[in-house]
């Protein structure tokens, strides 16, 4: 970005509206510049203008503390605002700014404050941001966030990066430029905003340390683990084939018992499908036997569907003929209807051909009569023609004769008028002669009254520069006599801190800093060198109680693994035993069950003595003398297998149990021996870091000086010994932050007093540059006193003369020379009004004379057209009565003829003509129609 112009209006010192063109000449081509003044003349306010345009803020306030500062409407507010840099007394200000964006478009964004209706102690009102283009003045982004993300997009720098890189803040390059070597790199960091790689290269270096600690590691655990030779290999792979065949003979005894056990599921299933079958059986014979009934009455109805579609055939026929006959009734009601009609009609055409020939006999007898009739009609329409025409043009004589009198009549009124104004206008004029003066030379009466009013406004600023003068000339003595005063006081301050500076530098040469530094380097080195091998120390313990514990647990794994191991065996022995033993009962149990199975107890119950057994033929039956004997037999051996079927059931879940315990502890016996490599693996990492840190670790508390000695080896004392070299480290680098503490407060003391006497000293060449400017401006303003005193004596000559000239004018309007020291404004307005009221009634008195003499031919010319009106009206009433009674000799011959209107309005009604009144070719037209076919 390329920053264009600056602008802005009271921020902070500067008041007036200010403006700096760096595209223009000489700044354009100067490549280099400084903005040089004395302290508080603005300097900096120009570059937080800057800032606050584009983002808002400024460097001033943007500080990490939280606190507030009063404002003048009464409210205090937060030293974060950047409204706070508007100038005391001021009730608004802005700053603008004009620059080229990354994408090579020139913008001007601009921030504004106000406080409420202007007033210096109103309440600061929100500030207003706008962003626009310069080409083409379009608005890009108005709205504080809108037009910071706008500006950060187009610049590409955000404040933090702006404030960093463009523009530095006042006194952070010189607090770098002063501080101390061990310091700078840290005050580098806060200004250029770095601290963030400083944070990431330790990340970096702890996470490699603890990385390259955990390779290691791992490294010693792959060491730790050793090959077997071939004789130990040779009995793990025997081992490995016995347990295989092992597991192949358990596998397919295990499938054998699942297959004895599916045969059992099936022979339950079948017999269960088997019940269930005959119990659906029964319920379907009972269903069927009920529905007996139903079954005929579906039979009966499967022999009468085949009549169905006849029956519906049938209905439909029925139905047409119904509608038919409804359809027949009505037709021959309309037949006989229509019959009638016919009747009627011949009745009405014989009285109508009748009532035609009698009107054709009518037309015969009248036809010359009306031909004549007709004659006379169109005659009397003529002659009432001529007569309206005659009537209107006697109307339209009778008005221009009006119109011609009304004008008459308005023209001597106006000259009546217009007589009597002009002597009314004439004797104003004549008894206001004396304005005559005014009227002529109202010109050169404003001319003097202008230049009275320039010479008095001069000769009070002449005035008013003398006192002023005056003034100056007082108010710089005074401040050259406090100047000189302050001068002295500033000049034996500045001698008092060239002792402080003195006594202070005297005192930090007796301390040994950069000795002291080094050492305290010396022992902050061996101390963290000597935490890293505590903390090692602490993993070996750590590592060594982990193992003892993980040692302990195996040899507890172990033992579990053995007791169930002999679980199992005793758990398997039972249960071939019980299975034996119900494999042996199995049969004569089931043998027993079909004994006494239902079948068999029918078949029992039809044996007889001496008869052949209907199954074996035999006639003995040794059964029936003790028939409950075969049930004793047969629930024992239920009994037994029952019992056999929950000790096998018993040993089962014991087995399983046994078989999960065996499983868990060996689980916690491999992890037991993971957890044992690991620890081992960690104990002697942990020595071998030690052993690798013991050189290096004993180098530097040998030259940190540092009383003891450092154990060679980790043992149960390390630990202590450590610790005890550790706090004499810490105790070490106590002792010596105390002087190294002085030494910096008496560099920051001499820093403070070297500024401030850099401060008093360019402030006493300030004083006395100030004390050289107003001794000539004090000369000056006495010499000025001086001339406009003259200058103010000569004006007051001059309004003297102008009064006399301007008197005879104020007179002609009544007026006196002290109304104008009252009211100059108002005597102007009346000297001008007075000669316009005069001149305009001169002028009137003009314009009634010339309307006399336009009115005199105006009213002559009116008299000879009223008097030709007049001939006209009477011509038109001699033509009027003329038309007037030829009309009425031709309407009295037509009703000659007709004997009156009544008589020919009783023969149209008598034969049926109609329009009784109109005239009789519409009549016989009427006719001649009726007539034709």
């Amino acid at each position: 970005m390329r920053i264009l112009a600056i602008r802005g209006k009271n921020l902070a010192s500067l008041a007036a509206p200010f403006e700096i063109d760096l595209a223009a000449g000489p700044l354009a081509g100067s490549g280099l510049f400084a903005i040089t003044g004395e302290t508080g003349a603005g300097k900096s306010t120009i570059l937080d203008a800057l800032c606050l345009a584009l983002y808002g803020e400024y460097p001033r306030v943007s500080v990490n503390r939280r606190e507030n500062t009063p404002d003048p409407s009464g409210e205090a507010i937060s030293i974060h605002d950047g409204r706070a840099i508007l100038r005391r007394g001021a009730g608004g200000g802005y700053a603008e700014v004009d620059f080229v964006g990354q994408d090579g478009e020139r913008y001007r964004v601009r921030w504004e404050a106000n406080r409420a209706r202007g007033r210096a102690d109103g309440r600061l009102q929100n500030e207003q941001r706008a962003l626009y283009r310069l080409d083409d003045g379009s608005a890009v982004a108005t709205g504080k966030t809108q037009v910071r993300e706008a500006v950060e997009a187009r610049t590409d720098l955000t404040f933090d990066q702006f404030r960093r890189t463009v523009l530095l803040a006042q006194g952070e390059f010189d607090a770098f430029l002063l501080a101390a070597e061990s310091e700078r790199a840290e005050l580098l960091e806060k200004i250029t905003g770095t601290e963030i790689y400083a944070a990431i290269s330790v990340r970096v270096h702890d996470g490699t340390e603890a990385r390259r600690r955990i390779v290691e590691q791992l490294e010693q655990r792959r060491n730790d683990v050793g090959l077997l030779d071939d004789e130990a290999r040779q009995a793990v792979l025997d081992e490995q084939s016995q347990l295989a065949s092992t597991v192949a003979q358990k596998s397919a005894e295990r499938d054998q018992h699942n297959g004895r056990l599916d045969h059992f599921k099936r022979v339950a299933a079948a017999r269960s499908d088997l019940a269930r079958a005959e119990a659906q059986a029964v319920a379907a014979r009972t269903t069927r036997e009920a529905a007996a009934d139903e079954y005929r009455s579906l039979a009966e109805f499967d022999l009468v569907e085949p009549l169905r579609p006849l029956a519906v055939d049938l209905q439909n026929a029925r139905r047409t003929a119904a509608e038919a006959k409804s359809r027949l009734d009505g037709l021959l009601v309309a037949r006989e209807k229509a019959r009638t009609l016919d009747a009627a009609s011949a009745t009405q055409l014989t009285d109508a051909a009748t009532a035609n020939v009698a009107a054709e006999d009518v037309l015969k007898n009248f036809g010359p009569l009306w031909s004549e009739a007709e004659r006379l009609d169109t005659e009397l329409a003529a002659a009432r023609t001529e007569f309206n025409d005659a009537m209107e043009k006697s109307q339209q004589a009778e008005a221009t004769l009006r119109d011609k009198a009304d004008a008459l009549a308005t023209i001597d009124q106006a000259l009546g008028q217009t007589s009597e104004l002009h002597r009314t206008t004439a004797a104003q004029l004549k008894n206001q002669s004396d304005r005559i003066l005014l009227a002529d030379r109202l010109s050169d009466a404003m001319d003097l009254l202008a230049k009275r009013g320039a010479l008095k406004q001069d000769h009070a600023t002449a005035t008013s520069e003398a006192v002023g003068a005056e003034e100056t000339a007082t108010r710089l003595q005074g401040e050259i006599a406090a100047l000189s005063e302050k001068l002295t006081e500033d000049r034996g301050r500045r001698d008092g801190l060239n002792r402080d500076i003195g006594d202070r530098r005297d005192g930090l040469a007796g301390i040994d800093e950069a000795a002291l530094h080094e050492r305290d380097i010396d022992l902050q080195r061996a101390l963290e060198t000597l935490r890293e091998a505590s903390t090692v120390c602490e993993q070996l313990i750590r590592a060594s109680a982990d193992l003892t514990r993980r040692e302990s647990e195996h040899t507890l794994a172990t033992q579990e693994v053995s007791t169930a191991e002999s679980q199992i065996v005793e758990a398997e022995a039972d249960q071939l035993r019980d299975r034996t033993a119900r494999a042996e009962i199995v049969p004569i149990a089931e043998l027993a069950d079909e004994a006494v199975s239902s079948e068999a107890i029918h078949l029992r119950s039809l044996l007889a003595p001496n008869l052949a057994c209907p199954v074996c033929g035999s006639p003995d039956h040794p059964h029936l003398a003790h028939p409950s004997a075969l049930n004793e037999i047969a629930t024992r051996l239920r009994r037994r297998r029952d019992e056999l079927d929950t000790l096998l059931t018993a040993t089962g879940q014991r087995l399983d149990a046994a078989t999960r315990a065996l499983s868990a502890g060996e689980a916690r016996q491999a992890e037991t021996i993971r957890g044992i490599d690991v620890a081992r693996g960690q104990v002697l990492a942990a020595k071998g870091a030690y052993g690798e840190q013991w050189p290096l670790l004993n180098d530097l508390c040998t030259k940190a000086q540092i009383a003891g000695s450092v154990p060679p080896g980790l043992d149960d004392q390390a630990a202590s010994k450590l610790a005890a070299l550790i706090a004499v480290a810490i105790a070490e680098r106590l002792a010596i932050a105390s002087p190294l503490a002085d030494a910096r407060r008496l560099r920051t003391e001499i820093d403070s007093l070297q500024r401030e006497h850099d401060a008093l000293g360019e402030a006493i060449e300030t004083i006395t540059r100030s004390i050289d400017q107003r001794r000539p401006d004090f000369h000056a303003a006495q010499l000025k006193a001086t001339e406009y005193t003259v200058q103010a004596a000569g004006l007051a000559e001059r309004l003297i003369s102008i009064r006399r000239e301007i008197t005879p004018f104020l007179a002609a309007a009544g007026l006196a020379v002290d109304d104008l020291d009252v009211d100059p404004t108002g005597v102007s307005v009346t000297l001008s009004i007075v000669a316009t009221e005069y001149a305009g009634l001169r002028a009137r008195v003009g314009q009634l004379e010339m309307t006399l003499q336009h009115l005199a031919p105006e009213r002559a010319a009116a008299g000879a057209s009223l008097e030709h009106a007049q001939a006209q009206v009477t011509a038109a009433a001699l033509l009027l009565d003329q038309r007037r009674m030829a009309e009425e000799e031709k309407a009295r011959a037509r009703a000659e003829l007709l004997e009156g209107p009544r008589a020919r309005d009783e023969i149209c009604q008598r034969y049926s003509v109609p329009g009784g009144r109109r005239s009789l070719r519409r009549g016989r037209r009427w006719i001649g129609d009726r007539q034709r076919p």
